[in-house]
């Protein structure tokens, strides 16, 4: 067999593992983050739970906003932490303000602290079910309607709910 002949097997082969590759890392990362509670949906089907269901037990719920890269956006929750009773719906806000003179494109991540609770936590109405848009100087209060199913490990005293910013570019090609 010639040189190139060896070269283009060698290229074929890298191709075609780098397309199982491609195939095979959907699934491999979606197996990932359910073992370390990552990636769950945030309309948690498992956490869904009605005022019914409540045991009068109380967490205090942390709210946390980081601007990732930098972008002119000032990020905060209304309130920095509030205590909530399991199995009951609580709704909360978000404050953003676009300190620049561009309209922002954002996308806004969550998660949610220790792994344990991320289980245990459904999002029922979030600004983070979307991408975002700022208008220039714009200053908007996004709501964020949730609710912790009763059964969360005894031992969480405290949930940190916590969003990070991406910023994206104004129009995306699809």
């Amino acid at each position: 067999m010639t040189k190139n002949k060896k070269l283009g097997l060698v290229f074929g082969a890298f191709g075609v593992l780098m397309f199982a590759f491609a195939f095979a890392n959907v699934p491999a990362f979606k197996l990932f983050c359910q073992k370390l509670g990552f990636g769950l949906s945030p309309n948690n089907t498992e956490a869904n739970v009605t005022d019914a269901k409540t045991t009068g037990r109380e967490v205090e719920v942390l709210f946390m906003g980081v601007v990732a890269g930098g972008a002119p956006i000032v990020f905060e929750g209304i309130e920095p932490t509030k205590e909530v009773q399991l199995g009951k719906q609580t709704e909360t806000a978000y404050r953003f303000v676009n300190l620049s003179n561009d309209t922002i494109r954002f996308r806004p991540v969550h998660s949610i602290l220790p792994e344990g609770a991320a289980t245990r936590f459904a999002l029922k109405k979030c600004f983070c079910f979307d991408d975002q848009t700022l208008l220039p100087r714009q200053e908007v209060t996004m709501p964020v309607v949730f609710s912790i199913a009763p059964d969360l490990d005894s031992n969480v005293e405290r949930v940190t709910l916590n969003y990070t910013l991406f910023q994206k570019p104004l129009h995306e090609e699809k």
